[in-house]
């Protein structure tokens, strides 16, 4: 019995430390934009481009992945359509006509996808336009 507990701590611990290195995303539906937010060191390198299907992310040395659960319960699907995670990269894949910018807020990086003529917070990515 004594045995199984120290199993089930350990295990639970384990989970834990999993779930505790994954850097949680969160979002946001404005009228204009949808902003996605994630918590990241100061010490983070990151590059961000935008694609032919959307906005690519990379974390250079981060590799416990990211948690996108809950990003679409608070944000419609009308800019970002989905968001593929692997590793240290992030795709927003984006149904629009949209401009896009990412940029450091402190703690966070700030992820927007902003409707055609509207202004945006940062200088806007580099690449192909995003129109659908």
């Amino acid at each position: 019995m004594k045995y199984i507990i120290t199993l089930a701590i350990a295990l639970f611990g384990s989970a834990e430390k999993v779930q505790a290195q994954q850097l949680s995303v969160r979002s946001g539906d404005h009228p204009n934009f949808s902003r996605l937010t994630i918590p990241i060191s100061r010490k983070q390198n990151w590059t961000a481009y935008q694609g032919a299907e959307g906005v690519y992310l990379e974390l250079p040395g981060h590799s416990d992945g990211f948690s996108v659960d809950g990003v679409f319960s608070r944000m419609k699907r009308a800019r970002i359509s989905d968001i593929v995670v692997e590793d240290n990269n992030l795709m927003l894949q984006v149904s629009c006509d949209c401009n896009s910018t990412v940029f450091r807020d402190g703690e966070l990086l700030v992820i927007d996808v902003v409707d055609e003529g509207t202004p945006l917070a940062a200088e806007p990515l580099k690449g192909p336009s995003l129109q659908q």
